[in-house]
């Protein structure tokens, strides 16, 4: 009776620890069952180092290929595997061939016991292949603000646990206005464009018409009087009424090509006029915000580019000789037109625009005459005045590339101006 108690006593202890048992392994069952496998690449016989292993760690025994890559893949390692001794299983996470091929190929000589049309290693030797498997299940992350797949993400959930919300959309940028409506109020006729000082100091651009250069004016902050010299270089100054010398009638002879009932000045000979541009379609920058204004002086495409970029008049250099970059703001003060043979002192990088080279030459120690050729190429001087010979506005007739507004200079032309920075 006692033998039949303790025998009883054990077959009851032992039963729930063999349903664990069966339970796990029915679960690892599952998990191996999930997961399909394919070989990639077979790389062939190679030596098991043993110390250290040639692949690094080792997995559930296995009796085929496949199943040696699911069980590297169900532990984690999605690169190399290999079988060794017809049942050794052996993973790795890095991709390719490891350790140094077998003397002979021959060496890995034991068959596969679920699939005899393979070899799986020899003794201390390792048939490694490359596999893909997948395990059935999906998994997802966030990427952008959306939930996207992804085989290493952490949820399971395709709404990623509604965790992924997208940013707002952007604001819409502000509608352009019309530009600003200008009238012209007086002609004065033609007058005599001086070369040292100019008549009219300030360039306003170009301009194919009164009108536009009117606008030009207005917009750099303009209100006097405006002229063109040319055909298409437009001139303003604050002052009201004619300015200089007059000149026949017939030196003024180019006619505006956007208007050919205006004539647009002629060589060293200006059309002058007076106008009157509407307020309310003028931007200010404030705050790094283009802010419609009665006091505003920039149509909204120059206030636009300000606001979001470096001004017309502002510089951020940095030249090798430089310690550190240099932020400059740099005011133009006069215009002196185009030379074609320039003697200013000493070029001191590029710039592609007229704030830029000013604020190059301050930099460089110039405190009076700057100039661009050719594109981009800033000059300098000290002298507070014009250097060289003066040509015709045509030699100078690269546009800057940062403020299509204005010259650049030519070829072989310098367009020169004086500047306060």
């Amino acid at each position: 009776c006692v033998c039949v108690c303790v025998s009883d006593t054990v077959t009851m202890s032992v039963l729930p620890l063999l349903s664990v048992v069966l339970v796990i392994a029915a679960a690892a069952l599952s998990v191996s069952a999930d997961t399909t496998c394919q070989i990639v690449n077979d790389y062939g016989c190679y030596k098991d180092t043993i110390t250290p292993r040639t692949l690094p760690q080792k997995a559930d025994n296995a009796a085929s290929w496949t199943e040696c890559a699911a069980n590297c893949y169900n532990i984690g390692f999605t690169g190399t595997a290999g079988t060794e001794n017809g049942e050794e299983c052996w993973c790795s996470d890095s991709n390719g061939a490891h350790g140094p091929p077998a003397d002979d190929p021959t060496d890995c000589n034991k068959p596969c016991p679920d699939d005899t049309s393979r070899n799986c290693g020899g003794l201390s030797r390792l048939n490694e292949f490359s596999f893909q498997c997948d395990s059935g299940h999906k998994f997802y992350s966030c990427n952008n603000s959306q939930c996207v797949e992804d085989p290493n993400g952490p949820w399971s959930d395709p709404n990623c646990g509604e965790t992924c919300i997208p940013p707002p959309p952007p604001p819409s940028p502000p509608s352009p206005p019309s530009p600003p409506s200008c009238k012209i109020t007086h002609s004065f006729g033609c007058f005599v464009e001086e070369v040292s000082p100019p008549t009219i100091p300030t360039s306003g651009g170009v301009a194919y018409s009164w009108e536009k250069c009117a606008a030009n004016c207005n917009s750099i902050g303009y209100t006097g009087t405006a002229a063109i010299e040319n055909g298409n270089q437009c001139r303003c100054t604050s002052s009201n009424g004619s300015v200089g010398k007059p000149a026949y009638s017939s030196d003024c002879s180019k006619s505006c090509r956007d208007d050919p009932s205006r004539n647009c000045g002629g060589k060293y000979r200006i059309s002058e006029f007076s106008f009157s541009c509407n307020a309310s379609n003028l931007y200010s920058c404030i705050d790094g915000q283009c802010i419609q204004s009665d006091n505003g002086f920039m149509p909204f495409s120059d206030c636009n580019s300000n606001c979001n970029a470096t001004s017309h008049t502002t510089a951020t250099t940095k030249m090798e000789h430089f310690d550190k970059p240099q932020q400059r703001v740099c005011t133009i003060e006069y215009d002196y037109g185009c030379y074609g043979v320039s003697n200013l002192h000493k070029q001191v990088g590029n710039a592609n625009r007229w704030g830029d080279c000013a604020a190059l030459c301050y930099s460089a120690g110039f405190r009076g005459t700057a100039g661009l050729r050719n594109h981009n190429k800033c000059w300098c001087s000290n002298n507070k005045q014009a250097s060289g010979t003066k040509t015709d506005w045509s030699n100078c007739n690269f546009v800057c590339k940062d403020d299509p507004t204005r010259f650049c200079g030519g070829k072989f032309a310098t367009s020169e101006f004086s500047f306060i920075c």
